[in-house]
C-alpha cells in the first residue's frame, strides 16, 4: 500500500464511500481488516477520516462486529445508507449518522428515445446469481424455477419482459431462467454493460421486479416503480428507508409469493400517481442526504483551523 500511503500523507481528508463496505458471509473472514488498514495508515499521518453512505453487515460472528465497530472509531464521521447499519454503530455517539444512498440521487436522464405511453407495458427483471450469495444449489434451483413461474404469470397480461442484471457474473442465472422458459416470444434478454445501457432499458421499462439493490435504486431514481426480491438485509432496508416496505418479498417465499407480486404488478402499473409518489421519495431523500454535506463541511473547517494555526 506504499502508493496508497503516499497519497495520504499528501492529502487533507480523507473519504470513504459507498457500497456494502463491511460485511462477512463466513465464520472466517473479517472484512474490516481492509478497511482498518486504510484508516489506521490516515491516523498514522493524522488525518481527518469521513466514511459516507456505506452499508454495514450481515455477519456471521461477534468477533467480527466488534472489529468493526472498532475500526470505524478511527473514524471522525461515519454515515450510513439504512438503519440496520446504523444499529451497528450508534454506540459510536457524535460520529455515527444515518443517511441514505446517494445513488438515489441520480436526476433523471431524458433520451431521445422516450416510449411511447400507448406501447406495450415492459416489465424489466433484474435476477441475481445466488450462487455468489453462497446458496445451496437445491435453493438456487427453487429460485430460478419461481423465477420462471412468474414470468409465466405475467405473461398472460399480454407485457414484454426484459431479462437482465446490473452485475456481469449474475447472467448465468439469467440464462438459466431464460432457457427454462416454454414460451419465450416476449421475453427477451439485455445485456447491461455500463450505465448508458441500463438508462437506455429502463426508459422504456414501466416496472422493475429487482434483486440487485442498485438496479431498484436506480429505478427509483428515473421514477420507474419498483418490486423487490429480498435475497440480504440491505435490500428490505432499502425498501424501509423509503418507506416502501410493502413492496419487497422475502425470496426465501418466492414461489408463494407469486400471486401476492402478480397483484402488485397490476396495481403498480395502474397507478396513475406512482410518478408524484416516486418524485416525493426522491425529495425526501435529497433531504435525509444533506447530513453528509454538513459533516464533510465540518471537517473542512477543522482543517482549515489546523492550517491556519500552524499545525501542518
Amino acid at each position: 500500500m506504499s502508493e496508497f500511503t503516499n497519497d495520504v500523507k499528501n492529502c487533507d481528508l480523507l473519504i470513504v464511500g459507498g457500497g456494502n463496505a463491511i460485511f462477512d458471509l463466513t465464520r472466517y473472514s473479517l472484512s474490516a481488516y481492509r478497511i482498518n488498514r486504510i484508516l489506521s495508515i490516515a491516523k498514522e499521518y493524522d488525518k481527518k477520516v469521513f466514511i459516507t453512505s456505506i452499508g454495514i453487515g450481515p455477519f456471521k460472528t461477534k468477533k467480527q462486529i466488534d472489529y468493526t465497530i472498532d475500526t470505524l472509531r478511527l473514524a471522525d464521521y461515519i454515515t450510513v445508507r439504512d438503519k440496520k447499519s446504523f444499529k451497528y454503530i450508534e454506540t459510536l455517539n457524535n460520529t455515527s449518522y444515518l443517511s441514505i444512498d446517494p445513488a438515489f440521487l441520480l436526476k433523471k436522464v431524458t433520451l431521445d428515445d422516450v416510449k411511447d405511453s400507448n406501447k406495450t407495458k415492459e416489465i424489466s427483471i433484474c435476477i441475481i446469481d445466488l450462487f455468489l450469495n453462497k446458496e445451496s444449489a437445491k435453493r438456487y434451483q427453487e429460485y430460478i424455477s419461481s423465477f420462471v413461474a412468474l414470468i409465466d404469470e405475467l405473461d398472460k397480461e399480454n407485457c414484454i419482459i426484459n431479462l437482465y442484471s446490473t452485475e456481469p457474473r449474475d447472467y448465468r442465472a439469467v440464462y438459466d431462467v431464460y432457457n427454462k422458459l416454454e414460451n419465450k416470444n416476449n421475453v427477451r434478454v439485455n445485456k447491461i454493460g455500463n450505465f448508458n445501457e441500463l438508462i437506455k432499458l429502463y426508459s422504456q421499462t414501466d416496472l422493475v421486479i429487482g434483486t440487485r439493490m442498485h438496479s431498484m435504486i436506480i429505478a427509483l431514481s428515473q421514477f420507474i416503480p419498483v418490486i423487490g426480491l429480498s435475497w440480504q438485509d440491505k435490500v428490505t432496508e432499502m425498501f424501509d428507508m423509503v418507506n416502501l416496505s410493502e413492496d419487497v418479498f422475502d425470496s426465501n417465499r418466492f414461489e408463494k409469493e407469486i400471486p401476492n407480486i402478480i397483484n402488485l404488478v397490476n396495481e403498480k402499473l395502474n397507478n396513475e400517481q406512482s410518478i408524484d409518489q416516486l418524485k416525493n421519495i426522491k425529495h425526501e431523500n435529497e433531504k435525509r442526504f444533506e447530513i453528509n454535506i454538513k459533516l464533510l463541511k465540518n471537517l473542512v473547517e477543522m482543517e482549515e483551523i489546523r492550517v491556519n494555526n500552524g499545525e501542518k
